[in-house]
């Protein structure tokens, strides 16, 4: 069978060679293109995105499970706790002994003896298990009347500008322990 002219200038390419209309791109045929993987029925398909969007999710919720156990997540960091100093006390004694007990285990950033306040750089501590970092510092003031000495404690868990915020009730609970037991008043 022969074709006519108007059926030859619908099957010429741009280079006058005769092209025929059964054929995919390249020259593929319908078998060779579901050989390539294309082939996945719709279940397939589904369980391959359950199986990814699972360990996804996994991936991001790991952090939080790497969480210190200490750490205790608070919208505004660590709230203040305080100190009742023992009757007679020479301020200045007593201001020294308070940043020596900070500073053993702190490098301070901020020292200001004339109002009261101290606070410590930013200690880290990396978590073996993931990227993420765990960072704690103290603060401390005293009153305007020098008799209390109120305490707080920052721990944030995290990596560059995202953290977490709260504070570490372990280090909470033995500075404030240290603190106590020298400048403290005992209570009976």
């Amino acid at each position: 069978m022969q074709m006519n002219l108007e059926q030859k200038q619908q099957h010429t390419n741009h280079f006058g060679a005769m092209e025929t209309g059964d054929h995919f791109k390249n020259g593929a045929s319908p078998k060779s293109l579901t050989s390539r993987g294309n082939h996945l029925t719709g279940v397939t398909r589904k369980a391959i995105f359950l199986l990814m969007l699972t360990g996804t999710v996994m991936m991001f919720n790991s952090c939080r499970t790497h969480l210190p156990k200490t750490f205790v997540q608070a919208t505004d960091g660590g709230s203040w706790t305080q100190i009742v100093l023992k009757d007679g006390q020479d301020y200045d004694r007593i201001f020294a002994e308070v940043l020596d007990i900070v500073s053993r285990r702190f490098e301070m950033e901020i020292i200001s003896r004339e109002s009261g306040y101290a606070r410590t750089q930013w200690t880290y501590t990396w978590n073996n298990k993931s990227k993420y970092q765990y960072r704690t510092r103290i603060t401390f003031k005293f009153s305007i009347d020098k008799k209390t000495l109120e305490l707080k404690t920052d721990a944030e868990y995290g990596n560059g500008d995202r953290w977490i915020r709260g504070f570490d009730g372990e280090l909470n609970r033995t500075i404030k322990q240290d603190i106590m037991a020298i400048v403290g008043r005992t209570t009976l």
